[in-house]
C-alpha cells in the first residue's frame, strides 16, 4: 500500500478570513503538486480529507487534476490538527486500497507518520511544507518513507 500525505496549501490569515481558504499563492503549489502527481503516473484509489475548507480545497485542486472518482473522496472528522492518530492508524492497515490520500494539517500528520515509521507519535521525522506530500509504503509490517516532494522543488 502506498500512502500519500498531503499538508493543505498555504491559507490566508484567520484575523481576515475565518475559514482560511487557500491563498493565490497556495492554490497555485497545489496546482504543481498535482501537476507533478499526474505527469509521475499516481493514481489515488481512496481520498481523505479535513473539513477544514483550506484542506477541501487542497482535494478539490488535487482530485481534479489527478482524476480521482469523486464517491472514492471521503471529507472526514477525524482529521483535523489536534485530533489523535491511534484510530485512524487502524482503519488505514485495514483498508484493501493500493494507495490512499491522506489531505490534513500539522501536527496530526507529522504525529501520524511516526507512528507508521517509528510506532511513536512523539518523534518529528518529516517537515511537511504547506502543499508537500510525502510518500509511505506498506511491504508487510513495516513502513517506508519513499519520496516527499514540496512545491518549491517543482519548476513552472
Amino acid at each position: 500500500m502506498n500512502l500519500y500525505l498531503v499538508r493543505h496549501g498555504e491559507a490566508m490569515g484567520s484575523e481576515l478570513f475565518p475559514t482560511r481558504p487557500l491563498s493565490q499563492k497556495g492554490k497555485a503549489d497545489v496546482f504543481k503538486i498535482g501537476k507533478f502527481l499526474k505527469e509521475a503516473g499516481i493514481k489515488i484509489d481512496i481520498l481523505w480529507q479535513s473539513k477544514k475548507t483550506r484542506a477541501v480545497q487542497t482535494a478539490q485542486i488535487l482530485a481534479e487534476i489527478i482524476k480521482i472518482d469523486k464517491q472514492n473522496i471521503m471529507e472526514r472528522d477525524d482529521l483535523f490538527p489536534n485530533d489523535p492518530v491511534n484510530n485512524l492508524l487502524k482503519e488505514i492497515i485495514k483498508k484493501e486500497a493500493d494507495h490512499l490520500m491522506i489531505v490534513g494539517h500539522l501536527p496530526f500528520l507529522q504525529k501520524l507518520s511516526s507512528l507508521l515509521l517509528v510506532n511513536s507519535e512523539y518523534k518529528r521525522l518529516i517537515d511537511f511544507s504547506s502543499g508537500g506530500v510525502v510518500c509511505l509504503r506498506r511491504e508487510g509490517e513495516e513502513w517506508h518513507l519513499v519520496w516527499e516532494v514540496i512545491p518549491e522543488l517543482i519548476f513552472g
